[in-house]
């Protein structure tokens, strides 16, 4: 891979992860509402952290560059677009956008495709961990219903 996709997607992995799984699904469900260049449209379409943030709390949802900024560090100043933790969106909705960035050696376009084949990357590595955590709860939850729990007190040990 173009070591310059690579830094893309690894920074859209990383905005990727601030969002709930139903936020990245809505967005995979709807790519044909993605656009360019703006926050929102006048028909409900969006720009890619627009449409992520759609399904959150209205105080969460991304509408401007002050949203965006609250969003990833929970203040609007310059100093906190300097934040490391703002550093990959701020790129990511730059070239997006058809900036030429920099940091991505150059690169002035993005295309959805490449977007979307991240994003589906990031919902299955998302649900195999929640399938994980599921089946590890389940397990000890049985274990906790038929009483044999990993504690001493219950397997039959006792305290002096």
């Amino acid at each position: 891979m173009d070591p310059r996709l690579k830094l893309v997607r690894d920074d859209l992995s990383c905005v990727f992860g601030w969002f709930p799984l139903g936020c990245l699904r809505f967005v995979r469900d709807n790519r044909d509402r993605l656009v360019r260049g703006r926050y929102a449209d006048e028909d409900g379409n969006g720009c890619l952290l627009g449409l992520l943030s759609r399904q959150l709390p209205a105080q969460y949802r991304i509408g401007s560059r002050d949203d965006l900024t609250r969003f990833f560090t929970g203040g609007t100043t310059d100093a906190d677009r300097e934040l490391p933790e703002y550093q990959a969106p701020k790129w990511v909705v730059r070239l997006v956008d058809g900036e030429k960035v920099a940091r991505y050696g150059g690169l002035d376009e993005l295309p959805w495709d490449f977007v979307i084949a991240c994003l589906e990357e990031a919902i299955a590595e998302r649900e195999a961990v929640e399938a994980e955590a599921a089946a590890a709860e389940s397990s000890a939850t049985k274990a906790l219903s038929s009483g044999r729990s990993g504690s001493p007190s219950a397997r039959g040990f006792r305290a002096h």
